[in-house]
């Protein structure tokens, strides 16, 4: 029996272990992103998204993220529930605070990030934010 309490001591202590190893180092980002916005309709913060260096066509008006491959690009962004409320894998699309076109409640909603640079560096960028009303 002395033996079983020590094996499952050290199952334990394995599986916290485990489960405390970040499984990725992805490298900081160069990315900054907003803590709130405000989709009101006053052309002020209305919409949601990255902001860091990005490059427009003036003719097409199409931006993508300089140095970044942007067809590696994605962003989700969910409620506190887990639902995944948008879906984007273009950088030009930025959440607007509604999900099924419904307005979206104030409060916290979580986003999450990839992309990857020219060179095959992935980064991962994952926080939170406000959506104020």
């Amino acid at each position: 029996m002395k033996n079983c309490k020590i094996l499952i001591i050290i199952s334990l202590f394995t599986l916290l272990f485990t489960a405390c190893e970040k499984e990725n180092n992805y490298p900081l980002s160069p990315f900054f992103y907003p803590e709130a916005f405000t989709p009101n309709g006053d052309f002020l913060n209305d919409d949601w998204g990255p902001i860091g260096v990005f490059s427009t066509d003036i003719d097409t008006n199409y931006t993508w993220l300089v140095g970044f491959n942007h067809e590696t690009y994605e962003m989700k962004i969910r409620s506190k529930n887990g639902r995944q409320l948008f879906y984007s894998e273009d950088i030009n699309l930025r959440w607007d605070g509604t999900y099924k076109s419904d307005t979206c409640a104030a409060g916290f909603y979580y986003y999450l990030v990839r992309y990857e640079s020219l060179d095959g560096v992935k980064y991962r960028d994952e926080g939170v934010f406000e959506l104020i009303r």
